[in-house]
């Protein structure tokens, strides 16, 4: 069985990042959470941070707030305080 530096883990087709195995990190799940943001995530990659969100309750929340943020942008700012 090869050492742990000769395991090659797969890169993501459009960063060229190294995926970690099936269930992504906490980092990785935030970058995907904000990338998804500007463009549209893989299969691969949506799947996996789902995966991800089923048992990591941070991210979760994390996942929660920039949904939260996103729709805000882009509904504006009050009638009441435009201009």
């Amino acid at each position: 069985m090869p050492g742990p530096e000769l395991v090659r883990h797969p890169r993501n087709a459009l960063t060229g990042k190294h995926m970690d195995g099936i269930k992504p990190t906490c980092r990785e799940v935030h970058r995907l959470v904000s990338e998804g943001m500007d463009r549209e995530l893989s299969l691969v990659e949506r799947t996996r941070m789902r995966l991800h969100l089923v048992v990591c309750e941070a991210c979760t929340r994390f996942n929660g707030q920039m949904d939260l943020l996103r729709r805000a942008m882009r509904r504006g700012p009050p009638e009441d305080m435009q201009p």
